[in-house]
């Protein structure tokens, strides 16, 4: 996977996704991502990750798990590959 960094500054981080050859290609199309920051106190930080995508599979209601799975995969690189460098 592929990221773009559209936007940042030290509240906000916007990536749009401009190549994806992994699984979760196959059936969803990921768009974009955006990590929002907020200062709670001096040690505390709240994470807000958005990501944007189109299902590419139907019907949502059985296509509903594995929708989820690909979201969470995709979470955990976002974090663990991307965001923590």
């Amino acid at each position: 996977m592929q990221l773009k960094i559209t936007d940042a500054n030290e509240y906000l981080i916007k990536a749009d996704v401009i190549k994806d050859t992994s699984y979760i290609a196959n059936y969803m199309a990921l768009k974009s991502t955006a990590i929002k920051l907020k200062a709670l106190n001096n040690h505390q930080t709240q994470v807000t990750l958005t990501i944007h995508y189109e299902r590419l599979l139907d019907p949502a209601w059985y296509f509903d798990p594995l929708q989820r799975f690909g979201v969470e995969k995709t979470a955990e690189f976002l974090i663990t590959d991307w965001l923590a460098r």
